[in-house]
């Protein structure tokens, strides 16, 4: 019973703060490491601090916050890591969405979630052109001036540990898809989970985005300094 106690004895403290923050407080203690690899492409924390921000705050000003849905068309980039860590600065909880989905379920999510806005890509979007009709989009690679940067930099939006961090739906494969909402102290909890400590520091997001496992492959390596 006491060796059992013993090793049951795996408590530890969870932060309040809510993803964004904690990944703010990274990129200010490491800002020049190595945030994200994607090809030829070497991210730091700084740049993606400062491009989650960037887009935080353009998602603000067009009505995303704590509560709110943000749908997010992205493949695998730092694009995509960029979009979803923006719309946690922004306060909102993200929906991830796969262009290969039949266009009847990616219908159905945005309107059973109540999306509210949509960051994606050209070619994603054109890809999708007719479920998205009346959706405010942000796309990412627009040439245009919709993510100039703000003097001073905008702060990411507290909400707290109980509000939503993402959506994700079930495959429907037993029915109507059921979106599951995961909350920002759940994320936390996962990220600052000890069992990552001393390893985990270069992961490989392998995973689908719309799929769960993509938490532990963002979140931990992200939230740690990997």
């Amino acid at each position: 019973r006491q060796e059992l106690a013993a090793r049951n004895r795996t408590a530890v403290s969870v932060p309040d703060d809510m993803v964004a923050d904690l990944f703010a407080a990274r990129a200010r203690r490491v800002p020049d490491a190595v945030a994200v690899v994607d090809g030829d492409a070497v991210v730091s924390y700084r740049f993606l601090a400062a491009a989650a921000a960037r887009l935080g705050s353009r998602l603000a000003q067009d009505g995303a916050g704590p509560e709110s849905v943000v749908a997010v068309l992205v493949p695998r980039s730092v694009g995509m890591i960029t979009a979803v860590l923006g719309v946690l600065w922004a306060g909102a909880a993200y929906l991830p969405l796969d262009s290969r989905y039949p266009s009847g379920r990616v219908s159905f999510m945005l309107a059973d979630a109540e999306a509210v806005a949509l960051v994606s890509t050209r070619q994603a979007v054109a890809a999708l052109s007719a479920e998205l009709d009346g959706l405010p989009r942000l796309v990412l690679d627009d040439p245009g001036p919709a993510l100039a940067a703000e003097p001073g930099g905008f702060p990411p939006v507290r909400v707290r540990p109980g509000g939503a961090a993402y959506v994700m739906y079930t495959s429907g494969s037993t029915g109507v898809p059921k979106g599951v909402v995961v909350t920002q102290g759940g994320v936390t909890g996962l990220a600052c989970d000890r069992r990552w400590r001393g390893g985990h520091e270069r992961v490989l997001v392998h995973s689908a985005q719309v799929f769960d496992a993509v938490t532990y492959e963002l979140w931990v390596p992200l939230l740690g300094g990997g």
